[in-house]
Protein backbone atom coordinates (compact mmCIF):
# COMPACT_ATOMS: atom_id res chain seq x y z
CA UNK A 1 0.00 0.00 0.00
CA UNK A 2 1.40 3.38 -1.05
CA UNK A 3 1.31 5.74 1.96
CA UNK A 4 1.92 9.45 2.39
CA UNK A 5 2.92 10.12 6.01
CA UNK A 6 2.10 13.74 6.78
CA UNK A 7 3.65 14.97 10.03
CA UNK A 8 1.85 18.16 11.13
CA UNK A 9 3.45 18.95 14.51
CA UNK A 10 1.99 20.24 16.72
CA UNK A 11 4.34 23.23 17.17
CA UNK A 12 6.99 22.90 19.87
CA UNK A 13 7.08 19.08 19.78
CA UNK A 14 10.63 18.46 18.46
CA UNK A 15 9.51 18.77 14.85
CA UNK A 16 12.89 20.21 13.84
CA UNK A 17 14.70 17.22 15.36
CA UNK A 18 12.52 14.81 13.39
CA UNK A 19 13.08 16.74 10.16
CA UNK A 20 16.85 16.88 10.73
CA UNK A 21 16.95 13.13 11.35
CA UNK A 22 14.92 12.30 8.24
CA UNK A 23 17.03 14.62 6.10
CA UNK A 24 20.34 13.23 7.39
CA UNK A 25 19.15 9.68 6.70
CA UNK A 26 17.51 10.18 3.30
CA UNK A 27 19.63 7.50 1.65
CA UNK A 28 18.94 4.96 4.40
CA UNK A 29 15.23 5.71 4.25
CA UNK A 30 15.28 5.39 0.45
CA UNK A 31 16.88 1.96 0.73
CA UNK A 32 13.94 0.93 2.88
CA UNK A 33 11.32 2.23 0.48
CA UNK A 34 10.73 5.61 2.18
CA UNK A 35 11.28 8.95 0.46
CA UNK A 36 11.87 12.25 2.25
CA UNK A 37 11.72 14.55 -0.80
CA UNK A 38 13.18 18.05 -1.02
CA UNK A 39 11.69 20.90 -3.03
CA UNK A 40 14.17 23.78 -2.69
CA UNK A 41 14.90 23.66 -6.43
CA UNK A 42 11.22 24.47 -7.04
CA UNK A 43 10.96 27.25 -4.47
CA UNK A 44 13.03 28.41 -1.50
CA UNK A 45 10.95 30.05 1.23
CA UNK A 46 12.87 32.96 2.83
CA UNK A 47 13.68 32.60 6.55
CA UNK A 48 12.18 29.10 6.58
CA UNK A 49 14.06 25.87 7.21
CA UNK A 50 14.50 23.95 3.90
CA UNK A 51 13.99 20.64 5.70
CA UNK A 52 10.37 21.55 6.38
CA UNK A 53 9.48 19.70 3.20
CA UNK A 54 5.73 19.96 3.81
CA UNK A 55 5.86 23.75 3.80
CA UNK A 56 4.40 24.04 0.31
CA UNK A 57 1.09 22.69 1.64
CA UNK A 58 0.43 25.80 3.73
CA UNK A 59 2.97 28.60 3.28
CA UNK A 60 2.22 31.93 1.72
CA UNK A 61 4.39 33.47 -0.98
CA UNK A 62 4.52 37.24 -0.70
CA UNK A 63 5.50 39.88 -3.23
CA UNK A 64 7.62 42.93 -2.55
CA UNK A 65 4.48 44.73 -1.42
CA UNK A 66 3.86 41.92 1.14
CA UNK A 67 0.71 40.82 -0.67
CA UNK A 68 0.13 37.09 -1.37
CA UNK A 69 1.12 35.89 -4.84
CA UNK A 70 -1.78 33.49 -5.24
CA UNK A 71 -0.87 32.20 -8.70
CA UNK A 72 2.72 31.58 -7.65
CA UNK A 73 1.48 29.66 -4.59
CA UNK A 74 -0.63 27.48 -6.87
CA UNK A 75 2.31 26.89 -9.20
CA UNK A 76 4.62 25.88 -6.37
CA UNK A 77 1.99 23.62 -4.79
CA UNK A 78 1.32 21.80 -8.06
CA UNK A 79 5.02 21.41 -8.91
CA UNK A 80 5.77 19.98 -5.46
CA UNK A 81 2.74 17.71 -5.51
CA UNK A 82 3.73 16.42 -8.95
CA UNK A 83 7.05 15.40 -7.42
CA UNK A 84 5.23 13.59 -4.61
CA UNK A 85 3.25 11.62 -7.21
CA UNK A 86 6.50 10.86 -9.05
CA UNK A 87 8.09 9.59 -5.81
CA UNK A 88 5.36 6.97 -5.48
CA UNK A 89 6.48 5.47 -8.78
CA UNK A 90 9.68 4.39 -7.01
CA UNK A 91 8.86 4.30 -3.27
CA UNK A 92 6.10 2.80 -1.15
CA UNK A 93 6.15 5.64 1.38
CA UNK A 94 6.65 9.41 1.20
CA UNK A 95 7.24 11.59 4.29
CA UNK A 96 6.24 15.26 4.48
CA UNK A 97 6.67 17.35 7.62
CA UNK A 98 5.63 20.85 8.64
CA UNK A 99 4.41 21.95 12.07
CA UNK A 100 2.63 25.08 10.84
CA UNK A 101 -0.09 22.98 9.23
CA UNK A 102 -1.62 22.54 12.68
CA UNK A 103 -1.90 26.31 13.06
CA UNK A 104 -3.34 27.20 9.66
CA UNK A 105 -5.66 24.29 8.93
CA UNK A 106 -8.55 25.96 10.78
CA UNK A 107 -7.99 29.38 9.17
CA UNK A 108 -6.68 30.10 5.70
CA UNK A 109 -6.20 26.41 4.78
CA UNK A 110 -9.61 25.04 5.69
CA UNK A 111 -9.77 23.21 2.37
CA UNK A 112 -6.38 21.50 2.77
CA UNK A 113 -7.71 18.09 3.82
CA UNK A 114 -10.22 17.88 0.98
CA UNK A 115 -7.52 18.97 -1.46
CA UNK A 116 -5.12 16.29 -0.23
CA UNK A 117 -7.86 13.63 -0.32
CA UNK A 118 -8.32 14.33 -4.03
CA UNK A 119 -4.57 14.00 -4.59
CA UNK A 120 -4.55 10.67 -2.75
CA UNK A 121 -7.52 9.33 -4.71
CA UNK A 122 -5.94 10.36 -8.00
CA UNK A 123 -2.53 8.97 -7.06
CA UNK A 124 -3.82 5.76 -5.52
CA UNK A 125 -2.13 6.26 -2.13
CA UNK A 126 -3.31 6.48 1.48
CA UNK A 127 -2.62 9.47 3.73
CA UNK A 128 -1.75 8.98 7.38
CA UNK A 129 -1.53 12.05 9.60
CA UNK A 130 1.09 12.02 12.38
CA UNK A 131 0.64 14.46 15.27
CA UNK A 132 2.44 14.83 18.60
CA UNK A 133 0.46 16.49 21.38
CA UNK A 134 1.95 18.48 24.25
CA UNK A 135 -0.03 19.27 27.38
CA UNK A 136 -1.97 22.42 26.59
CA UNK A 137 -0.59 24.69 29.34
CA UNK A 138 2.96 23.82 28.30
CA UNK A 139 2.06 24.10 24.63
CA UNK A 140 0.65 27.64 24.77
CA UNK A 141 3.45 28.84 27.05
CA UNK A 142 6.13 27.44 24.74
CA UNK A 143 4.41 28.72 21.60
CA UNK A 144 4.10 32.27 22.98
CA UNK A 145 7.74 32.23 24.13
CA UNK A 146 8.85 31.19 20.65
CA UNK A 147 6.88 34.01 19.04
CA UNK A 148 8.49 36.56 21.36
CA UNK A 149 11.94 35.12 20.67
CA UNK A 150 11.53 35.15 16.87
CA UNK A 151 10.19 38.69 17.00
CA UNK A 152 8.80 39.01 13.48
CA UNK A 153 5.61 36.97 13.76
CA UNK A 154 2.04 37.61 14.86
CA UNK A 155 1.69 38.12 18.65
CA UNK A 156 5.41 38.87 19.07
CA UNK A 157 4.60 41.99 21.11
CA UNK A 158 1.57 40.62 22.97
CA UNK A 159 1.90 40.39 26.77
CA UNK A 160 1.39 36.89 28.20
CA UNK A 161 -1.71 37.67 30.26
CA UNK A 162 -3.43 39.14 27.20
CA UNK A 163 -2.45 36.25 24.96
CA UNK A 164 -3.58 33.48 27.29
CA UNK A 165 -6.93 35.11 28.02
CA UNK A 166 -7.84 36.70 24.68
CA UNK A 167 -5.84 35.15 21.84
CA UNK A 168 -4.99 31.58 22.79
CA UNK A 169 -7.53 29.97 20.44
CA UNK A 170 -5.38 31.19 17.55
CA UNK A 171 -3.21 28.09 18.02
CA UNK A 172 -5.99 25.49 18.45
CA UNK A 173 -5.34 24.23 22.01
CA UNK A 174 -8.55 22.19 21.95
CA UNK A 175 -6.90 19.30 20.16
CA UNK A 176 -10.02 17.18 19.73
CA UNK A 177 -11.78 19.68 17.49
CA UNK A 178 -8.86 19.78 15.06
CA UNK A 179 -8.36 16.01 15.11
CA UNK A 180 -12.02 15.37 14.37
CA UNK A 181 -11.92 17.73 11.37
CA UNK A 182 -9.10 15.64 9.93
CA UNK A 183 -10.89 12.40 10.84
CA UNK A 184 -13.99 13.57 8.99
CA UNK A 185 -11.95 13.34 5.76
CA UNK A 186 -9.46 10.53 6.39
CA UNK A 187 -11.02 8.56 9.27
CA UNK A 188 -9.69 8.22 12.82
CA UNK A 189 -7.82 5.07 11.82
CA UNK A 190 -5.53 7.18 9.64
CA UNK A 191 -4.60 9.67 12.37
CA UNK A 192 -1.60 8.63 14.46
CA UNK A 193 -1.55 10.50 17.78
CA UNK A 194 1.51 10.49 20.03
CA UNK A 195 2.09 12.13 23.41
CA UNK A 196 4.99 14.55 23.42
CA UNK A 197 6.48 13.02 26.53
CA UNK A 198 9.85 11.25 26.70
CA UNK A 199 8.24 8.66 28.97
CA UNK A 200 6.19 7.45 25.99
CA UNK A 201 8.85 7.70 23.27
CA UNK A 202 10.37 4.45 22.05
CA UNK A 203 13.65 4.13 23.98
CA UNK A 204 13.12 7.71 25.14
CA UNK A 205 13.92 9.03 21.66
CA UNK A 206 11.48 11.05 19.56
CA UNK A 207 13.44 10.11 16.42
CA UNK A 208 13.15 6.38 17.15
CA UNK A 209 9.51 6.86 18.02
CA UNK A 210 8.85 8.54 14.68
CA UNK A 211 10.69 5.82 12.74
CA UNK A 212 8.64 3.22 14.59
CA UNK A 213 5.48 4.85 13.23
CA UNK A 214 6.90 4.27 9.74
CA UNK A 215 7.52 0.62 10.61
CA UNK A 216 11.29 1.10 10.79
CA UNK A 217 13.83 0.31 13.47
CA UNK A 218 16.74 2.68 14.04
CA UNK A 219 19.88 0.58 13.58
CA UNK A 220 23.58 1.42 13.30
CA UNK A 221 23.18 2.38 9.65
CA UNK A 222 21.17 5.43 10.71
CA UNK A 223 23.19 8.55 11.38
CA UNK A 224 22.44 10.28 14.68
CA UNK A 225 21.97 14.02 14.43
CA UNK A 226 22.61 16.59 17.12
CA UNK A 227 19.81 18.98 16.24
CA UNK A 228 20.25 22.51 17.54
CA UNK A 229 18.43 22.87 20.85
CA UNK A 230 15.61 25.36 20.52
CA UNK A 231 16.29 27.15 23.79
CA UNK A 232 13.50 29.20 25.33
CA UNK A 233 13.95 32.64 26.83
CA UNK A 234 13.70 32.94 30.60
CA UNK A 235 11.13 35.34 32.03
CA UNK A 236 13.14 38.59 32.13
CA UNK A 237 14.96 38.11 28.79
CA UNK A 238 11.60 37.24 27.23
CA UNK A 239 10.10 40.51 28.45
CA UNK A 240 13.11 42.49 27.22
CA UNK A 241 12.73 40.87 23.79
CA UNK A 242 8.98 41.55 23.73
CA UNK A 243 9.66 45.26 24.24
CA UNK A 244 12.40 45.26 21.58
CA UNK A 245 9.98 43.64 19.13
CA UNK A 246 7.93 46.82 19.25
CA UNK A 247 10.71 48.87 17.69
CA UNK A 248 9.76 50.00 14.19
CA UNK A 249 11.92 49.08 11.23
CA UNK A 250 13.76 46.26 13.01
CA UNK A 251 15.39 44.10 10.33
CA UNK A 252 15.59 40.32 10.47
CA UNK A 253 19.36 40.49 10.97
CA UNK A 254 19.01 42.97 13.84
CA UNK A 255 16.26 40.86 15.38
CA UNK A 256 18.46 37.75 15.32
CA UNK A 257 21.29 39.73 16.91
CA UNK A 258 19.11 40.71 19.87
CA UNK A 259 17.61 37.28 20.44
CA UNK A 260 21.07 35.65 20.39
CA UNK A 261 22.31 38.08 23.03
CA UNK A 262 19.27 37.36 25.21
CA UNK A 263 19.73 33.61 24.79
CA UNK A 264 23.27 34.04 26.14
CA UNK A 265 22.06 35.57 29.41
CA UNK A 266 18.92 33.44 29.68
CA UNK A 267 20.47 30.49 31.60
CA UNK A 268 21.86 32.87 34.25
CA UNK A 269 18.52 34.65 34.54
CA UNK A 270 16.60 31.37 34.80
CA UNK A 271 18.91 30.13 37.56
CA UNK A 272 18.54 33.33 39.61
CA UNK A 273 14.82 33.77 39.00
CA UNK A 274 13.14 30.46 38.02
CA UNK A 275 9.57 31.28 37.03
CA UNK A 276 6.58 30.10 35.04
CA UNK A 277 3.87 32.02 33.22
CA UNK A 278 1.18 30.06 35.05
CA UNK A 279 0.81 29.63 38.75
CA UNK A 280 -0.05 26.04 39.70
CA UNK A 281 -3.64 27.08 40.32
CA UNK A 282 -3.86 28.90 36.96
CA UNK A 283 -2.43 25.90 35.11
CA UNK A 284 -4.98 23.53 36.67
CA UNK A 285 -7.79 25.92 35.86
CA UNK A 286 -6.57 26.32 32.29
CA UNK A 287 -6.32 22.55 31.78
CA UNK A 288 -9.77 21.91 33.24
CA UNK A 289 -11.45 23.30 30.10
CA UNK A 290 -9.86 20.51 28.02
CA UNK A 291 -10.41 17.68 30.49
CA UNK A 292 -13.34 16.00 28.72
CA UNK A 293 -11.95 16.33 25.21
CA UNK A 294 -8.53 15.11 26.31
CA UNK A 295 -10.24 12.06 27.80
CA UNK A 296 -11.91 11.38 24.44
CA UNK A 297 -8.60 11.71 22.58
CA UNK A 298 -7.03 9.11 24.87
CA UNK A 299 -10.03 6.80 24.41
CA UNK A 300 -10.54 7.23 20.65
CA UNK A 301 -6.98 7.62 19.39
CA UNK A 302 -4.49 6.19 21.90
CA UNK A 303 -6.56 3.34 23.40
CA UNK A 304 -3.93 2.39 25.99
CA UNK A 305 -6.05 2.96 29.08
CA UNK A 306 -3.93 5.89 30.28
CA UNK A 307 -4.88 9.59 30.50
CA UNK A 308 -3.69 11.78 27.66
CA UNK A 309 -1.45 13.86 29.92
CA UNK A 310 0.01 13.68 33.42
CA UNK A 311 -1.36 16.07 36.04
CA UNK A 312 1.94 17.18 37.60
CA UNK A 313 1.97 20.97 37.66
CA UNK A 314 4.87 23.33 38.21
CA UNK A 315 5.16 25.01 41.58
CA UNK A 316 7.48 27.74 40.28
CA UNK A 317 6.79 31.37 41.08
CA UNK A 318 4.79 33.25 38.45
CA UNK A 319 6.90 35.78 36.59
CA UNK A 320 6.32 39.42 37.62
CA UNK A 321 7.41 42.46 35.62
CA UNK A 322 8.57 44.36 38.72
CA UNK A 323 10.79 41.55 40.00
CA UNK A 324 14.10 42.59 41.63
CA UNK A 325 16.19 40.61 39.11
CA UNK A 326 15.17 42.63 36.05
CA UNK A 327 17.75 45.36 36.73
CA UNK A 328 20.61 42.84 36.71
CA UNK A 329 19.33 41.17 33.54
CA UNK A 330 19.13 44.49 31.71
CA UNK A 331 22.77 45.17 32.67
CA UNK A 332 23.76 41.69 31.45
CA UNK A 333 21.94 42.28 28.17
CA UNK A 334 23.60 45.67 27.60
CA UNK A 335 26.98 44.21 28.55
CA UNK A 336 26.50 41.27 26.18
CA UNK A 337 25.69 43.69 23.36
CA UNK A 338 28.72 45.81 24.22
CA UNK A 339 31.04 42.80 24.27
CA UNK A 340 29.80 41.69 20.86
CA UNK A 341 30.24 45.21 19.50
CA UNK A 342 33.78 45.42 20.89
CA UNK A 343 34.63 42.02 19.42
CA UNK A 344 33.12 43.12 16.13
CA UNK A 345 35.26 46.29 16.20
CA UNK A 346 38.37 44.21 16.90
CA UNK A 347 37.49 41.89 14.05
CA UNK A 348 36.95 44.90 11.81
CA UNK A 349 40.34 46.31 12.84
CA UNK A 350 41.96 43.01 11.92
CA UNK A 351 40.21 43.01 8.58
CA UNK A 352 41.26 46.62 7.94
CA UNK A 353 44.88 45.80 8.87
CA UNK A 354 44.84 42.79 6.57
CA UNK A 355 43.46 44.95 3.78
CA UNK A 356 46.13 47.61 4.40
CA UNK A 357 48.85 44.93 4.27
CA UNK A 358 47.43 43.61 1.01
CA UNK A 359 47.22 47.17 -0.34
CA UNK A 360 50.87 47.76 0.51
CA UNK A 361 51.80 44.52 -1.26
CA UNK A 362 49.81 45.60 -4.29
CA UNK A 363 51.47 49.01 -4.27
CA UNK A 364 54.93 47.35 -4.20
CA UNK A 365 53.86 45.11 -7.06
CA UNK A 366 52.61 48.15 -9.01
CA UNK A 367 55.93 49.97 -8.39
CA UNK A 368 57.85 46.96 -9.71
CA UNK A 369 55.54 46.69 -12.70
CA UNK A 370 56.01 50.38 -13.45
CA UNK A 371 59.78 49.92 -13.43
CA UNK A 372 59.49 46.99 -15.80
CA UNK A 373 57.10 48.96 -17.97
CA UNK A 374 59.56 51.87 -18.14
CA UNK A 375 62.33 49.52 -19.29
CA UNK A 376 60.03 48.11 -21.91
CA UNK A 377 59.07 51.58 -23.08
CA UNK A 378 62.76 52.58 -23.36
CA UNK A 379 63.47 49.43 -25.31
CA UNK A 380 60.56 50.11 -27.58
CA UNK A 381 61.76 53.68 -28.18
CA UNK A 382 65.20 52.37 -29.29
CA UNK A 383 63.51 49.79 -31.45
CA UNK A 384 61.34 52.49 -33.05
CA UNK A 385 64.45 54.62 -33.79
CA UNK A 386 66.19 51.61 -35.37
CA UNK A 387 63.12 50.90 -37.47
CA UNK A 388 62.91 54.52 -38.64
CA UNK A 389 66.58 54.45 -39.59
CA UNK A 390 66.12 51.22 -41.53
CA UNK A 391 63.08 52.67 -43.32
CA UNK A 392 65.13 55.68 -44.43
CA UNK A 393 67.91 53.43 -45.63
CA UNK A 394 65.51 51.35 -47.66
CA UNK A 395 63.86 54.46 -49.16
CA UNK A 396 67.26 55.85 -50.31
CA UNK A 397 69.49 52.81 -51.08
CA UNK A 398 72.01 54.79 -53.20
CA UNK A 399 72.47 57.45 -50.56
CA UNK A 400 72.86 54.71 -47.94
CA UNK A 401 75.47 52.91 -50.05
CA UNK A 402 77.46 56.12 -50.60
CA UNK A 403 77.30 56.84 -46.88
CA UNK A 404 78.68 53.38 -46.07
CA UNK A 405 81.49 53.75 -48.62
CA UNK A 406 82.36 57.21 -47.32
CA UNK A 407 82.48 56.04 -43.74
CA UNK A 408 84.78 53.14 -44.67
CA UNK A 409 87.11 55.43 -46.62
CA UNK A 410 87.34 57.70 -43.62
CA UNK A 411 88.26 54.73 -41.45
CA UNK A 412 90.85 53.58 -44.05
CA UNK A 413 92.58 57.00 -44.18
CA UNK A 414 92.60 57.09 -40.47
Amino acid sequence: MKTLYLHIGTPKTATTSIQEFCYANRKVLASKGCCFPMFTDIYRYPQKGPKRNGLFLEARILGEDKKPLVEEEKRVYQACMNRVHACFEKYDSVILSDESIWEVMNRRKKNLWGQLKKEADQGGFTIKIIVYLRRQDSYVDSWWNQRIKKGTLHYCTTPWDQFVTEDVNFINPDYLQSLEKIAAVFGRENIIVRRFDRKYFLNGSVEEDFMNILGLKVTEEFRQVDAEHNQRLAGNPCEIKRVINGLSGLSWKENVFFWNRLLEISPISAAEYPTDNFTEEQAREFMSQFEENNRKIAEWYLKDGEPLFNQNFSNKEKWQADNPHMYADIIRFVAADSVVMLRTLEDQKKVIQEQENKLEELQNEITGMRSELQKLEEGLQLEVKDRERMKNQLKHPLRTLLHIIKSRLVKTKA
